[in-house]
């Protein structure tokens, strides 16, 4: 008996325009695809029903649900041979097509094209559509060269080329034309800015007294700067770093404009000469999930640095309660913290997954030394351990890359030894008390040296199994297989295993969720057969004392 080859065929069209019709042209490039397997017949060709069609996307790339769908089923050994129309309906780069041919070979598929007769199942299938394929990236390369020297001429000629429409302008004829209720807004913030030489103060202020960008949304301190340094609003265009005299009207004059740039190089010379924020991003406000911008203030001759909510510093709402910290007892505190983690063995154990003699030799002499090493030195570790710091009401959670602590013990390790990669990220929290001083600032008091750890992989699966299940009750999944497919998770038991978290004690819950469970603890624990459903016997395993 014939050996049946079952066919998939694959459609594409750049544009969306024609889509939405009865019949397009996604529908004629099949019907040419299964009257080709048709013919095919004899050799035992069958089209299989199930689509794959990627309306509107762009053959530059690989972006495209419908060829990833592809690619799946490839993998799932659903498919023989791939048919389309044409050759670039796969792929318009030579790069990724080189590629999707190296996948087609792994998975044993070939593949067709019906109006050029190419089939890569023969060498010289092979070299024409490698020869072809090289004209046609030529021929779009060469296109895309005429298109930047057609721009960069126009902006010569000072013509707008139909970017972003700046504020204070509106388009017509393809030629930007001053919008006089917005233009007053322009003035205004350049005005604002000579008088007040604060971006942060302007940005705040143009949020307070209700003015939006052009977009209508609130502005930015990145928008406000953005404004302060168009050289559109003076009558020019730019073009890869020089100016050009538009074919447009200024907004802006002369006098103002030299005004507003003396201040913005006046500021840019200020924070040249400061010392880099040390934390500067690492911290983050936990309320918010928003970086916090290390800003200064002057006082009677004297500065003050201070690290303050983005959301904050932009006038937005953020429900936190510590907004703004003293920049020199929180970047102390961290300094304090390295240290201690060095020091401590059950960390240090789940970072490296194992601590042998050299590494642990290595962490106590860099922490004996930790009190002379230089300023600039403590910095570069600061930023080589710590991915992230989390400001909260009751103190710091500080997260530690393991990668970052191995690079550590090879830099200061004697024997350059390499060090194999089988731990994990960790997180300390470090637990201190916040008071107010002098209205705004917050500063940290350490309230003890007890410091608590979070499983993150067992505090992320209890809430991936709250959420599958709450997904599962309200009809977003049907099984456990479409969370599987969703998701990208190969084994349907693991998901099950998750869901069984959800049988959890309520008490057992709730000390993850606080990051307060003893340190013997593990996900595997209650994964599988290993997990009764007795709160008793689960509290059991939980509390049991950690040598047995």
């Amino acid at each position: 008996m014939q050996k049946q080859i079952r066919c998939a065929i694959y459609t594409r069209k750049s544009c969306e325009e024609g889509l939405e019709q009865k019949f397009n042209s996604l529908d004629a490039q099949r019907i040419a695809g299964e009257s080709y397997v048709s013919s095919q017949q004899l050799k035992g060709w069958v089209a299989i029903e199930k689509k794959y069609d990627d309306g509107g996307y762009s053959g530059g790339n690989l972006e495209r649900p419908g060829l990833k769908e592809l690619f799946q089923d490839i993998e799932a050994g659903k498919i023989d041979l791939v048919v389309v129309y044409k050759i670039d309906r796969l792929s318009r780069s030579l790069l990724d097509f080189a590629r999707i041919v190296d996948f087609f070979d792994k998975h044993k598929v070939t593949f067709v094209s019906v109006t050029e007769s190419f089939n890569t199942a023969d060498s010289v299938g092979r070299l024409m559509l490698n020869i072809i394929l090289s004209f046609a990236q030529y021929e779009r390369e060469l296109a895309s060269e005429r298109i930047r020297d057609k721009v960069a001429a126009s902006r010569k000629k000072g013509m707008w080329m139909g970017s972003r429409v700046p504020l204070g302008y509106d388009v017509k004829e393809k030629k930007l034309v001053i919008n006089e209720k917005e233009a007053e807004l322009v003035k205004h913030i350049f005005e604002s800015f000579v008088e007040l030489k604060s971006i942060t103060a302007i940005t705040k202020k143009l949020n307070k007294e209700g003015y939006q960008t052009k977009e209508g949304k609130e502005f930015k301190k990145g928008t406000v700067r953005g404004i302060l340094t168009n050289a559109t609003y003076i009558g020019f265009v730019k073009h890869k770093g020089r100016l050009y005299k538009g074919q447009h009207e200024a907004i802006v004059d002369d006098e103002l404009w030299n005004k507003a740039k003396e201040n913005i190089e006046t500021r840019r010379h200020i924070a040249a000469k400061r010392e880099p924020a040390l934390l500067k991003g690492l911290i983050r406000c936990y309320a918010c999930d928003a970086s916090m911008q290390a800003t200064h203030a002057k006082k009677k001759n004297k500065e003050y640095r201070y690290y303050v909510c983005g959301k904050h510093l932009k006038g937005r709402e953020c429900s936190g309660k510590e907004h703004t910290i003293a920049a020199g007892e929180i970047e102390q505190l961290i300094l304090e913290q390295i240290p201690i983690i060095l020091n401590n063995e059950t960390l240090m154990k789940e970072a490296f997954g194992e601590v042998n003699e050299f590494i642990c030799e290595t962490l106590q002499g860099i922490v004996s030394i930790w009190e002379s090493i230089f300023p600039i030195e403590k910095q570069n570790i600061v930023k080589l351990l710590i991915k992230r710091i989390w400001l909260k009401e009751n103190g710091l959670k500080v997260e530690i890359s393991s990668n970052g602590l191995k690079s550590l013990v090879e830099k200061y390790e004697a024997t350059n030894n390499p060090i194999e990669a089988r731990g994990k990220d960790i997180e300390v929290f470090a637990q201190y008390q916040l008071k107010k001083c002098i209205g705004k600032s917050m500063v940290l008091v350490q309230e003890g040296k007890n410091h608590k750890k979070t499983n993150s992989i067992l505090l992320k699966s209890l809430v991936r199994a709250h959420l599958w299940q709450q997904e599962l009750n309200e009809g977003k999944y049907t099984n456990i297989k479409e969370i599987c497919s969703v998701n990208k998770i190969a084994c349907p038991k693991y998901v099950s295993s998750i869901l069984q978290l959800n049988f959890l004690a309520p008490e057992i819950k709730e000390v993850i969720l606080e990051g307060k469970q003893p340190s013997h603890v593990r996900l595997n624990n209650f994964l599988g057969t290993k997990m009764s459903l007795l709160w008793e016997e689960q509290l059991n395993v939980f509390y049991r004392q950690e040598h047995h």
